[in-house]
């Protein structure tokens, strides 16, 4: 037991050094069961006077994999939403 808390410690140090970096933009690799590894470019809007709230908006380069992918996901979302 001394090891864990030993190393419990060690990891609350590590942890509260830790600098988190809020991105506001990348690429980001999605894996998704029916579609495989879409890679979608992301940008986090945030309004300036409420820090808290964001918008995050996904896209995918056109004609690619990613974007195929993308749209056949859509298309199968389509189908299962039942009408009005």
């Amino acid at each position: 037991m001394a090891g864990g808390a030993a190393a419990s410690a060690e990891f609350r140090r590590l942890w509260s050094e830790h600098r988190v970096k809020d991105k506001g933009h990348g690429r980001y690799l999605y894996r998704h069961p029916l579609v495989g590894e879409p890679e979608l470019a992301y940008e986090i809007l945030r309004l300036p006077d409420h820090p808290g709230l964001a918008l995050g908006v996904h896209t995918a380069d056109e004609d690619s994999a990613s974007h195929t992918a993308l749209r056949l996901l859509t298309t199968w979302a389509d189908q299962e939403t039942p009408a009005g």
